[in-house]
Formats: structure tokens, C-alpha cells, sequence
């Protein structure tokens, strides 16, 4: 129940940052969940999935109080370095469970579909979310921020209520440094696969984090009323929902290699539209980024899952979110600086360009290496 979506650029430059500001306490929420991602992910293997998350909801429970009485820059980064603690602990743990429940119940070969089917919910949740808060951010930006502190208590009591499944190997208990880098040297140079789906699924993600950050400024140069905006972002939700819940009928009709082509095409078709089309309806161009949001979350976990085992799954998870973040940091401020810089539909355009050429190299390598 993300109240604040629609509104959180609005608020951000009601408070007087510019978008290099934004970008750069995103970009410290990213470093600390490159610091974290790992090391909370190993914790959540050796010391159960359950407790990490019911630690995971009550810090990010704590991030958004902080959130919402804050005023300024400092008030906003330290908010996001609490959060960014608060999603470590929830990263990879969740799928990991998920993915362990099932095969405690012998059925994992169902997991591409179920898990899409907690993807519609969240994102119908989300949608729900989005709707209340563009028209409650229309009347007063902080109190969206309000909103998320009960909404984040109750997943805490939720978490509490969870069950730990069992792990089908013991991960080794001492020497944690140690096996912390061998899952890491194993995700990113022992397996080919592993690494270099990695890769490209931090490329995606980056740029769907990228286009994210730009939606609000958009909607207002398209001649959108903010009060709308919960209303466009809840179709994006939806969209994003059931493209998460019949992906894996999708991916099976049109195989890994094209499923992972077609991630790329739609990217770089959605920003080229953008950039070229600035009217009321254009936000509809922002629809295949969010058949993409929806489509890889899916996939890759799907994909990552079946490439590893139940003692290393959620370390392995945090080691994809971890990359992701790395991309995140280093790309969003020169995007900050961009979109200081040049126009909305400019910085959309020189992000297709980018994104194209970045993918495609991704894509070569991944065939080159026998991958696909």
C-alpha cells in the first residue's frame, strides 16, 4: 500500500530539491543496498526468512515516520538510508520463502505461476494505494506520507503471522564472510548464466527505476492534473499486475531468449514514444514499461530460482538486487543531472539511445557465451 507513488517527485520538489538532489538520495538508498543486499540475505538463510522479514517491516515502518516529519534534504537521505536497511531485510528473503513453502509442499514447479499471482496482488494493491493517494496529495502532499506508517504496522502483524519453511541443506554457519563471497563469486563468475542474466536484469531495472523518477515532471508537461495522477498510476499497477501473473504463460509460448529480447525492444519503443509524443494522453506510452515491471519480475525470479538451491536461494536473490543497486547508484545521478539539464522529453530520448546500446551489448554476450 504505497500511498505516496503518485505524488513522492511532487512532494520531494515542494521541499525545495532540485531533481540532482532526488537523484542522489535515491542513489544513497541504492549504495546501502549494495552494502546491505548480501550480507542481510545470508542472514535471512542462516537465521530464518520469518524473523528477517517481521525486522524488514518494522524498520521500514520506522523509515516512513521519518519521512513524513521531515522538511528538508538531511530529513529525506536519512529516511532512505533507514529504508534501504528496512528492504534488505525484506529482499530475497520473501521469494526465498515463497520458493522453500512450495517445495515443502513439493510443488516448486508452480512457483513461476504463483508468484505471479502475488505480483497481481500487490500491484492491485498498489493500484488501490495509488488512487487514494494522488487525490489525497491533491488536497496535502504529506499526509500520502501519513497514510504509509499504519499501513506498514499492519505488515508487520502480517509477517508475524508467517510460518518458516524448512531449508532442504544447512548452509554452513561460521566462516560468513567467507561463504557470503563464494555465493557471490558463484552468481557473478562461475556461472555464466547466472551472470550475465544478472547483468541485463539490473540494465532493465535501472532503467525502469530511471523512467519512474521522470513520470510525475511528464504528467505535468502533458497538461495532466496531479489529482489524475493516483488514477494513471493505478492503471500502471494493473497493467504491471496482470503482466506479472500470465507471464509465465508468455514466456512459455515464446521461450527465455525472445521473452528477454522483447524486455529490451519494449524499453527503448516506450521512451522513443515519450520523448516524441508530449500531450494529455501520453502517459500511455508508460504502459509498456509497466508490461516490462510486471513481465521480468516474474521471469527472472522464476529463472534465478531453478538456477540455485534452497541454502544459498535468498543470498543468491540479494546478490541480483545487489548488481541492480550498483547500476542504480552509479546512473541515477547523471540522470538527475540530465533532467537538471535538458528537457523532460530530451533526457527520455538520450535514455532510449543508452538503454539501447546497453542492452544490445548485454544481449550479444549473453548469445556469444551460449547462454541463449
Amino acid at each position: 500500500m504505497f500511498f505516496v507513488v503518485p505524488i513522492i517527485v511532487l512532494f520531494l520538489k515542494a521541499n525545495g530539491l532540485s531533481f540532482l538532489e532526488i537523484m542522489v538520495i535515491q542513489s544513497s538508498f541504492a549504495v546501502m543496498m549494495v552494502v546491505l543486499e548480501v550480507p542481510t540475505g545470508y542472514l535471512a538463510d542462516v537465521k530464518g526468512r520469518r524473523s528477517s522479514m517481521i525486522w524488514g517491516t518494522l524498520v521500514f515502518t520506522l523509515a516512513w515516520i521519518m519521512y513524513a516529519l521531515s522538511y528538508g534534504f538531511w530529513g529525506f537521505l536519512a529516511a532512505e538510508l533507514v529504508m534501504a536497511l528496512g528492504w534488505s531485510l525484506l529482499s530475497g528473503a520473501d521469494v526465498a520463502m515463497l520458493y522453500d513453502s512450495l517445495s515443502d509442499m513439493g510443488r516448486e514447479k508452480e512457483y513461476s505461476k504463483i508468484y505471479g499471482k502475488v505480483v497481481f496482488i500487490q500491484m492491485s494493491a498498489l493500484a488501490v494505494s495509488n488512487v487514494i493517494g494522488g487525490y489525497i496529495g491533491a488536497i496535502n502532499l504529506r499526509w500520502a506520507y501519513y497514510m504509509m506508517i499504519p499501513a506498514f504496522l499492519l505488515a508487520v502483524l502480517f509477517s508475524c503471522m508467517l510460518k518458516e519453511p524448512k531449508r532442504h541443506k544447512a548452509i554452513v554457519k561460521k566462516g560468513y564472510l567467507k561463504e557470503i563471497l563464494e555465493v557471490v563469486k558463484f552468481v557473478l563468475i562461475k556461472n555464466k548464466k547466472l551472470k550475465w542474466l544478472t547483468v541485463y536484469a539490473g540494465i532493465i531495472t535501472t532503467f525502469l527505476f530511471i523512467g519512474f523518477w521522470a513520470y510525475q515532471p511528464y504528467f505535468e508537461l502533458s497538461g495532466l492534473k496531479v489529482a489524475y495522477f493516483g488514477i494513471v498510476f493505478a492503471c500502471f499497477q494493473l497493467i504491471a499486475g496482470f503482466s506479472g501473473k500470465y507471464a509465465h504463460v508468455i514466456e512459455k509460448k515464446l521461450g527465455e531468449k525472445y521473452s528477454l529480447v522483447m524486455l529490451l525492444v519494449l524499453m527503448v519503443v516506450s521512451f522513443v514514444l515519450m520523448s516524441n509524443f508530449v500531450m494529455l494522453f501520453s502517459f500511455s506510452s508508460v504502459f509498456l514499461q509497466q508490461f516490462v515491471r510486471g513481465f521480468q519480475q516474474t521471469v527472472f525470479s522464476d529463472y534465478f530460482n531453478k538456477l540455485t538451491d534452497s541454502s544459498m536461494r535468498a543470498t543468491v536473490m540479494s546478490v541480483k538486487s545487489m548488481v541492480e543497486r550498483l547500476f542504480i547508484a552509479v546512473l541515477l545521478p547523471i540522470s538527475g543531472v540530465m533532467l537538471d539539464l535538458y528537457t523532460i522529453p530530451q533526457a527520455f530520448m538520450i535514455s532510449a539511445v543508452t538503454l539501447g546500446v546497453l542492452g544490445t551489448i548485454i544481449l550479444i554476450l549473453l548469445h556469444k557465451d551460449k547462454v541463449l
